[in-house]
């Protein structure tokens, strides 16, 4: 009972974190979290592809990630941001 809470919980987390970078930066985003914490969500890492970071530097690309995420219970994250190549 306890893990399958733990899994659960984990995944709410790793998911609205996405749900949340996708809405702040847009339908062409593409964004994979995952829990580096063994199992307790608090630390992420969080890799985010959007075309909405074309033409940005990789500081402004990171704030933008922070601004959507404000407010979750992330006690830290590794971040990593690229511009989505359109095909």
């Amino acid at each position: 009972m306890i893990r399958l809470s733990r899994v659960f919980r984990n995944f709410s987390i790793e998911q609205a974190v996405a749900n949340k970078i996708k809405q702040g930066l847009g339908a062409n985003t593409q964004v994979e979290v995952i829990d580096l914490s063994g199992g307790c969500g608090t630390m992420l890492h969080i890799k985010v592809a959007s075309d909405s970071f074309e033409g940005k530097s990789t500081i402004v690309q990171h704030r933008m990630v922070n601004k959507c995420i404000e407010g979750q219970d992330i006690h830290g994250f590794k971040l990593e941001t690229s511009v989505l190549k359109s095909p």
